[in-house]
C-alpha cells in the first residue's frame, strides 16, 4: 500500500478516535482495515447520512412531527441493546451493534430536525430551515411531515448497507473500505465538528440580532 494511503487511514483514525472508544473486539474489519469507529458508531454516523436521504421524501406542507411509531420502532432496539449490555444482561455482537445503530441513526436524523424547529429562535437557521417544516406542531400526530413510508424505506437502505457490510463477498476487498470510511469519517466531522459549533453560532447571532435591533413602533 503507498504510504500516501497509510497516511489518510491514519487520519481517518484520528478522526474516528476523537469520538469513539475505537475497542478492536468492537470495531468491524473491511478489507483487512479496522473502521475508524465502532460497529455501533459506524451504523450511528452511516445511519445518519442515509436519513438525509429520507428528508428528500418529506411531505413539505405537513406539519406533524415524523411518524412517531415508525421513529420509536427503529430507535428502540439499540436503546434496548446498550442498556442490556450495560447491565450485563446480555452481549451484544458486532452485527446486532452495526444495525441498531443505523436504525437508532435513519430515524433520529429527521427527527432532530424536525425538533430544532419547534424552538422560535432556530427556525430560521441557515442549516436545516430549508428542509425543515415552516409551522411544526408538535401535537400534529396524523400529518407527519416524515411518513412511515418514507421511514420505511430509509430501513430498506440500511439493511442494504447492512448485508453489505457484513455478508457481502466484497467484505474482505479493500475497495470496500475505501467506499464506507470517507462517507463514514464524513458523517463524523460533520454532525459532531460542524454542525455543533454552526447551530451555536447561528442561535448566539440570531439572538443578539433580536436584541440589538430597534423595535417597531
Amino acid at each position: 500500500m503507498p504510504p500516501s494511503l497509510h497516511q489518510i487511514i491514519h487520519f481517518f483514525n484520528f478522526i474516528g478516535s476523537l469520538v469513539c472508544h475505537q475497542r478492536p473486539e468492537r470495531t468491524l474489519i473491511i478489507g483487512g482495515q479496522h473502521l475508524p469507529v465502532c460497529a455501533r458508531c459506524t451504523g450511528g454516523y452511516l445511519g445518519f447520512l442515509v436519513g438525509y436521504v429520507v428528508l428528500l421524501f418529506r411531505r413539505k406542507d405537513a406539519k406533524g412531527p415524523p411518524s412517531l411509531w415508525m421513529t420509536m420502532m427503529l430507535s428502540t432496539p439499540m436503546i434496548i441493546d446498550v442498556f442490556m449490555q450495560v447491565l450485563y444482561i446480555r452481549e451484544s455482537t458486532n452485527s446486532w451493534r452495526l444495525l441498531t445503530g443505523l436504525f437508532f441513526g435513519v430515524a433520529t436524523l429527521p427527527f432532530l430536525v424536525y425538533v430544532l424547529q419547534l424552538v422560535p429562535i432556530t427556525r430560521r437557521l441557515p442549516v436545516f430551515s430549508h428542509v425543515s417544516p415552516k409551522s411544526p406542531q408538535i401535537d400534529d400526530f396524523w400529518d407527519p411531515w416524515i411518513s412511515s413510508k418514507a421511514l420505511f424505506l430509509g430501513a430498506l437502505i440500511c439493511l442494504l448497507v447492512f448485508f453489505v457490510m457484513i455478508y457481502s463477498p466484497a467484505v474482505s476487498s479493500p475497495l470496500l473500505y475505501w467506499i464506507i470510511t470517507p462517507p463514514l469519517v464524513f458523517s463524523i466531522i460533520l454532525h459532531i465538528f460542524l454542525l455543533p459549533p454552526l447551530l451555536l453560532v447561528s442561535v448566539v447571532y440570531e439572538f443578539l440580532s433580536s436584541r440589538i435591533s430597534p423595535s417597531k413602533p
